[in-house]
């Protein structure tokens, strides 16, 4: 994979210069207990994951009942909303609610495999070889992998 050709989003920007200006540049600092800490994230665990801001204060909720691996998605998702969103999604549109979750979803895929730390890797020849790498590597499970490896796929062969 020739990571030369591939071009950023803006919310892939977006999550590396949040990453960047907090000294996040190590994958086992892509942790909940390390990222909540440099990001000023309260974290607490519960019945349901979401996320509100009172006063300041960033907080956070993950269920509790959810691998260990969920939970970390389960965080980069509702860190979007903290760091993008604003209102109760209980009083939105409909599709206002949508777009968020979309853009919620993106921002875990970039948030849990960073494409400058993908950049600094020796990554296996193969696509599906590449997604199982980084489902062990990133510790998320094979399906998102496998997801960020063809949206990587992609973006190089827009340009090509």
């Amino acid at each position: 994979m020739n990571l030369d050709k591939y071009t950023t989003t803006h919310l892939e920007d977006f999550v590396n210069l949040l990453y960047f200006n907090k000294g996040v540049t190590k994958p086992e600092q892509l942790t909940i207990s390390h990222l909540s800490s440099v990001l000023d994230v309260t974290v607490n665990f519960g019945v349901i994951s979401f996320a509100y801001e009172k006063r300041g204060q960033k907080i956070i909720y993950i269920n509790e009942k959810l691998s260990d691996d969920e939970k970390r998605i389960d965080f980069f998702h509702e860190l979007c909303h903290i760091y993008r969103h604003e209102g109760n999604q209980l009083n939105m549109h409909k599709m206002m609610k949508e777009w968020q979750e979309w853009d919620c979803f993106n921002f875990s895929l970039y948030a849990s495999m960073p494409i400058f730390m993908v950049r600094s890797m020796s990554l296996p020849a193969a696509q599906e070889d590449i997604a199982l790498f980084f489902s062990n590597f990133f510790h998320v499970s094979y399906e998102l992998a496998a997801l960020r490896v063809i949206q990587i796929f992609r973006r190089i062969n827009q340009l090509a």
